[in-house]
């Protein structure tokens, strides 16, 4: 059983195992790390020295001392810089290394928090769901090693986000999709679309993976591309968004793409200083206010770019282009620092 709880993990008994979001020295420090030092007391602490620190990606198992549980997992996390030096394969082995102690400690019931978001500044949505797909690949690969593994949860935000992704689990939503084996299912719905398909066959596209595909969606004087590897890559005017390999993502990105050429759905492609920034997806009204609003919610949401991001606002300003599929609108929309970030809670204040 998968449970989610809001909670204070030292407090929880209904575990044999609690894991510790550590750093490499094993020794203590700040957050959920200082709270169960503190909460098992300097047996944890005198323990840990013996340990010789623990890698990034690692774990190790001691006893629990005065915590309401017999053992402590302690896991290191990846500190988050921008998402692209391999902080979800870290994190993925955080969660699958505590298992495999767990498991062959013989533990039944185990605890996580929620590792990294805190000083780490690992953002908590893309933390949820590396953590939901770490736990669902060893429960593949190892069934009914476990009874029971929760996520304990301090606060209302993190609480909300891993319930959601977990609401998500039960869903559906992490059963696998192989992008490449959706092709011709790809080119039958979208029939009546010229395509052309490529492969890295082509010097043009070398750069893609063997057995991927991009292909091109044409019709008229518009097109669309999808890129099927890993995951799935819808590009559109400006619009570059990535779907994960999964039931619910395949079936989200079916709807934007039918949105797209219905009209009802249009792509924002931002750019600071001439360069391409982000790009999202809006619906219904095109206009200044709704523009503004969907680039605030966006931005709160992708908090590992938010800082970076309207730094540059603030330097430059930002433009917005709105792109339709079946009309030739193509308004443009600049937002400065006193029209875009005038609500000040884009930068947490």
């Amino acid at each position: 059983m998968i449970r989610i709880i809001k909670g204070d993990i030292t407090k929880i008994s209904d575990v044999d195992a609690i894991v510790n979001a550590a750093n490499v020295s094993l020794l203590g420090g700040g957050g959920v790390d200082g709270a169960i030092h503190a909460a098992a007391g300097k047996g944890l602490l005198n323990e840990c020295f013996l340990l010789n620190g623990c890698a990034v990606g690692q774990a190790k198992i001691t006893g629990a001392y005065d915590l309401p549980c017999e053992y402590v997992i302690h896991t290191v996390g990846p500190v988050w810089k921008d998402g692209t030096e391999g902080e979800a394969d870290l994190l993925t082995s955080c969660y699958k290394e505590s298992l495999k102690i767990a498991k062959e400690k013989g533990i039944r019931k185990i605890a996580f928090p929620s590792i990294s978001t805190g000083s780490y500044n690992y953002p908590i949505s893309y933390a949820a769901f590396t953590a939901m797909s770490a736990v669902k690949a060893f429960i593949k690969e190892n069934p009914d090693s476990f009874d029971l593994i929760e996520w304990i949860l301090y606060d209302d935000m993190t609480y909300s986000i891993y319930n959601a992704e977990y609401i998500k689990f039960n869903e559906g939503f992490y059963d696998d999709v192989i992008p490449a084996e959706k092709k011709d299912e790809l080119l039958e719905k979208y029939s009546e679309f010229t395509t052309k398909i490529h492969t890295n066959e082509e010097e043009e596209y070398e750069e893609l993976l063997d057995g991927a595909y991009m292909i091109e969606f044409h019709k008229g004087r518009k097109m669309f591309k999808l890129t099927l590897g890993r995951s799935f890559k819808l590009e559109f005017e400006g619009l570059e968004k990535r779907y994960q390999p999964y039931v619910k993502d395949y079936d989200i990105m079916l709807h934007d793409i039918d949105g797209l050429i219905a009209g009802s759905r249009y792509a924002i492609a931002c750019y600071i200083n001439d360069e391409w920034a982000l790009s999202f997806l809006g619906k219904g009204d095109c206009n200044k206010e709704k523009i503004r609003d969907i680039i605030a919610s966006n931005l709160m949401a992708r908090d590992m770019a938010t800082k970076y991001l309207i730094n540059r606002i603030h330097q430059y300003g930002l433009l917005a282009k709105c792109n339709f599929w079946k009309t030739k609108i193509n308004k443009k929309y600049t937002f400065v620092k006193e029209d875009f970030l005038d609500a000040q809670d884009l930068e947490g204040e």
